[in-house]
């Protein structure tokens, strides 16, 4: 019986080794690793790719006002929206801190514009709920596209990135898609 036990616990430890190798132990969502080795799969595979960067606005303030643990909680309910938001479409992961990737294939510009905004839409609409308190999600997004704006996974998620730089500067809790008259070519 008590080698049945550990053989059992043994097989256990394993499935979670497994599984936190490639998912972000807070959300449960793709993390990082994750993340590049399938949307470089995707990149290989799609006619295209939209890499999505989405960065939590003023995360530090629910942090120092609520504490690390509602911080935490807050990450979990923004993980579940996003991965509800990918189900069909691609993939979510938390990358690290309050930034998530996601990616999305296949889809032309106006499906990924429709996309964006039905997910600001859904962050709107589904606060976190912290006892009668809500606290509101705010998220600067930005979007790349390959392969107009570059083949390979680096180079698309760069661009994301400098396009959600360009939203917080401009006022936070939008999306922006990459634009190289924006931002010149890299």
């Amino acid at each position: 019986m008590i080698l049945i036990r550990d053989v059992h616990s043994f097989k256990e430890a394993e499935q979670s080794i497994r599984f936190f190798a490639y998912h972000d132990p807070l959300t449960k969502l793709a993390n990082r690793r994750a993340f590049y080795e399938q949307a470089d799969q995707a990149l290989l595979n799609a006619d295209s790719v939209a890499i999505i960067v989405v960065d939590l606005d003023g995360f530090k303030g629910i942090n120092d006002t609520y504490g690390h643990q509602v911080g935490d909680d807050f990450l979990i309910h923004l993980g579940e929206l996003l991965e509800m938001a990918t189900l069909e479409a691609g993939l979510a992961s938390r990358v690290g801190g309050d930034e998530f990737y996601m990616y999305l294939t296949d889809m032309g510009e106006e499906d990924i514009v429709t996309f964006v905004k039905r997910l600001r839409n859904t962050l709107a609409e589904r606060p976190f709920k912290l006892g009668h308190e809500t606290i509101p999600i705010r998220a600067s997004i930005g979007v790349s596209v390959s392969p107009d704006q570059g083949s390979d996974l680096d180079t698309l998620i760069h661009k994301a990135d400098q396009a959600m730089y360009q939203i917080k500067q401009q006022g936070k809790n939008d999306y922006a898609i990459y634009d190289e008259v924006l931002h010149g070519p890299t």
